[in-house]
């Protein structure tokens, strides 16, 4: 017989049971979302992949913001940079590795060619207000930078004639600083917005399924940053990036700590997943070296793909005036405005390589959209910053504000 106490202990572990089985419910039914959207995807992505642009430009994609430096055996993170660089196949990989006050942390790291892959060695560097920039590329005077204010940091490193990229704008506070971007997403901080239980939860139903594309479900727009960069943008000439800060390490660990070493645990991040949710493509017409690569940053001559949603090699963004087309990152001067009116007409042309929402923004404002559409043009005779977004239908709700391609602005002066 069972004594009344035991009924009501058997009552309890019922009711636990029942309860954790019906916490699973809905991610087994995300875990079948993202099956049915990853075949969606699939289906969708040109066949086969763009290859050449009919705007004569050859188009580079890549990586900025990864690190290697502090995520446990350097040889072991380096094969597996390497190798996962291959399977998504990266043309270039830019590393932005933490500095040391002991060595030159970007003359230990991968630099240069391997194979048809071009590794680009830099350092993430913060300056005495705390304010954090990727410098590109990286040198033994990185460590100083830490005692130095964010206007003179910025100053120093374009004095070598490197790029000086804004990281985690969402902490910072030296506006005034001449920067020469913004990187207005960044995953590792996106993902740390997760809960961690039910990031656990989508990693043990989801992350068999497409674990890259599960890390997805939490790519959102970033109104702020982008916000931030529209304000700047209008007043002078800047690019965004987005970035994986790739570390390898991002995980559940029971011993040890998520940079370090650690005996049990499950890493979230494995380079191979994280290299393919977003990209940078570079449009130059010259063969892709270090100096070609910075130069065509430096103009802004890229967009950022979140390529987890779709292959968006073949975007182009354009704008044609007085029988000359300029692609993105161009600046437009005009001889003179007359009540803010150009003194010429300009017309954009947006093509995307699948059918998706397209988003033409001036200074941060909608000004035209069209959906289920390979195509958009507009007309204008108004200066601004000019730049698109787009975004995938048919997904889900889980990707409706999910970014697939942002685009970086042409400017008409």
């Amino acid at each position: 017989m069972w004594s009344p106490r035991k009924k009501v202990l058997l009552k309890i572990l019922i009711f636990i049971v029942a309860a954790l089985l019906l916490l699973q419910i809905p991610f087994a039914y995300r875990a079948c979302q993202i099956s049915s959207v990853a075949q969606r995807i699939a289906s969708t992505n040109p066949q086969p992949p763009v290859g050449s642009r009919s705007d004569g430009l050859t188009e580079y994609v890549g990586l900025l913001h990864v690190h290697s430096v502090h995520s446990g055996e350097l040889s072991d993170a380096y094969d597996e940079m390497i190798d996962a660089a291959c399977e998504n196949q990266l043309d270039f990989v830019v590393l932005t590795e933490h500095y040391s006050t002991a060595f030159d942390t970007s003359a230990a790291t991968l630099n240069g060619n391997y194979g048809s892959l071009l590794f680009v060695a830099g350092n993430e560097v913060n300056s005495r207000p705390g304010d954090r920039y990727l410098m590109v590329p990286g040198g033994s005077e990185a460590s100083d930078y830490r005692l130095l204010p964010s206007k003179d940091v910025v100053d120093r490193i374009h004095a070598k004639g490197g790029l000086a990229v804004l990281a985690y704008p969402e902490k910072y506070e030296a506006w005034e600083a001449p920067f020469d971007g913004i990187e207005v997403a960044n995953l590792n901080t996106i993902l740390r917005t997760a809960n961690p239980l039910a990031a656990a939860l989508d990693y043990l139903w989801s992350g068999h399924v497409d674990r890259p594309l599960m890390i997805a479900r939490y790519l959102k727009r970033t109104d702020e940053n982008l916000k931030r960069f529209d304000d700047i943008a209008t007043q002078r000439k800047i690019f965004m990036t987005g970035g994986p800060d790739a570390h390898s390490a991002i995980g559940f660990h029971l011993f040890g700590d998520e940079l370090g070493e650690h005996l049990l645990g499950v890493k979230l991040d494995p380079y191979v997943d994280t290299f393919r949710l977003v990209r940078l493509h570079v449009l130059t017409y010259k063969p892709l070296d270090r100096d070609s690569l910075i130069e065509a940053m430096k103009n802004g001559a890229f967009f950022v793909g979140f390529d987890v949603l779709g292959d968006s090699r073949g975007f182009s963004f354009t704008a044609e005036s007085d029988g000359k087309t300029s692609p993105t990152g161009t600046e437009i001067a005009s001889a003179a405005t007359k009540g803010n009116i150009l003194d010429f007409g300009v017309k954009f042309h947006v093509a995307s390589p699948i059918a998706s929402r397209i988003v033409l923004l001036k200074n941060g404002e909608k000004i035209a959209e069209t959906s289920h559409a390979n195509e958009l043009t507009f007309d204008s005779t108004t200066p601004g910053e000019y730049r698109v977004e787009v975004y995938r239908e048919g997904l889900g709700s889980d990707f409706d504000n999910a970014p697939w391609i942002l685009s970086n602005p042409i400017y008409i002066r």
